[in-house]
């Protein structure tokens, strides 16, 4: 028997509490979602500054941990700076989140202004991209949705097996997005993303409902 989007929003309620979030307009789900496709196929660190060498940093988010999650919160804490008309630093979220993970790998270059503790978890005080930032960790440490995804390694598909073909976490992030704004529940955002991946996974898994063209819609 197929499911509606609401009998998947209750199902999510039970793990979530459900709370109405406004957000994020077209134009954030796209910044996002490139981001995320940046990150996947390993290119985040595009264009180098004169003097930088190559960094393949995919290894570092085949195996379940931190590093996803944080680096979506530097991102998160650095967009709503900016929605706060305070920027830290040049170049967007993006440039700062990915400026903070080179460092991680080589530490004399360094961001400005530094990257605080703080910044490298959920608490930006914006809620959508607090969700955003929460939904990453999830992603990344393994523990999506467990009564969607428990048994199931699926961290390691998320940059194709740390080859970085493809753009699996560019979709896998425009359809949380894309959930989040339709319908501003963010338990509903997390158990639909997680069906999607469940699909990566497990070939005879079925996603119901099937997806709408504006839960995958990739935004310009």
């Amino acid at each position: 028997m197929r499911r509606s989007i609401d009998e998947v929003r209750r199902a999510g309620a039970g793990t979530l509490a459900p709370t109405m979030i406004a957000g994020p307009s077209h134009d954030d789900r796209s910044s996002l979602r490139f981001f995320a496709f940046y990150v996947g196929n390993g290119t985040l660190f595009l264009p180098r500054e004169r003097g930088e060498d190559e960094v393949d940093y995919l290894d570092a988010l085949v195996e379940p941990g931190p590093a996803l999650g944080r680096l979506f919160s530097v991102y998160a804490h650095a967009r709503a700076a900016e929605l706060r008309g305070a920027p830290l630093g040049p170049g967007g979220p993006g440039r700062r989140a990915a400026r903070w993970f080179r460092s991680t790998f080589r530490p004399a270059q360094t961001v400005e202004p530094p990257v605080q503790e703080a910044e490298l978890a959920p608490g930006c005080g914006v809620p959508w991209l607090d969700a955003v930032a929460r939904f990453a960790a999830a992603l990344g440490e393994g523990r999506l949705a467990p009564e969607v995804l428990a048994g199931r390694e699926y961290v390691s598909a998320l940059t194709c097996d740390g080859t970085g073909a493809g753009s699996t976490l560019e979709l896998i992030v425009a359809i949380f997005t894309n959930v989040l704004a339709l319908t501003g529940d963010e338990a509903t955002a997390v158990q639909r993303t997680a069906q999607h991946v469940r699909s990566l996974v497990d070939d005879d898994y079925v996603v119901e409902p099937p997806f709408t063209e504006e839960e995958t819609a990739l935004w310009l």
